[in-house]
């Protein structure tokens, strides 16, 4: 190799290899996927566990340091405010009970599980998946929709598969 040629991406040790994601843009695009890729993230975990998950994705080389922190950083603002000891409220008795305004209560989904007695957060390997897609997404990486249809078909044959393997 002459001093010339420039490493290919192939030829780096996976220490040497840059992130998949090394920064943020700043537009609208891009924080619309990354919120959609936050809240997907949450029906499946708690916004405690989202720190430790982009430290993951952080450490296999698919977002750098700087968008974890980022990514930390958005996440905690989902985070619930934690109670502020008790404030004294002035309360005046209210006459008319027709004031009164209830707001119903927030739909939350369900996390998908496959074991309900599990008390850990796990990501399925079809979630990080996602995420993969997500990052190549938010990265600007132009992907080919049917390959990942293909993948999908080929991880439901070889689940399928290993069911009745596992059976006989």
């Amino acid at each position: 190799m002459s001093e010339w040629d420039v490493p290919q991406v192939s030829d780096l040790s996976d220490d040497e290899r840059p992130p998949v994601l090394e920064r943020l843009e700043v537009d609208s695009r891009t924080n619309l996927v990354t919120m959609r890729w936050i809240r997907f993230l949450m029906e499946r975990t708690s916004p405690e566990a989202l720190p430790e998950l982009f430290q993951y994705y952080y450490r296999i080389g698919w977002i750098s340091e700087e968008v974890e922190e980022y990514l930390v950083t958005v996440a905690e603002g989902f985070k619930e405010p934690e109670p502020e000891g008790e404030i004294g409220m002035l309360y005046e008795p209210i006459e008319d009970q027709n004031l009164l305004v209830t707001k119903p209560a927030a739909k939350k989904k369900p996390r998908k599980r496959k074991d309900e007695s599990d008390d850990e957060w796990r990501l399925t390997p079809e979630d990080h998946l996602k995420s993969w897609m997500f990052v190549l997404e938010i990265a600007g990486v132009e992907t080919d929709k049917n390959l990942w249809y293909e993948l999908r078909q080929k991880i439901d044959f070889l689940e399928d598969g290993l069911d009745d393997y596992c059976r006989i």
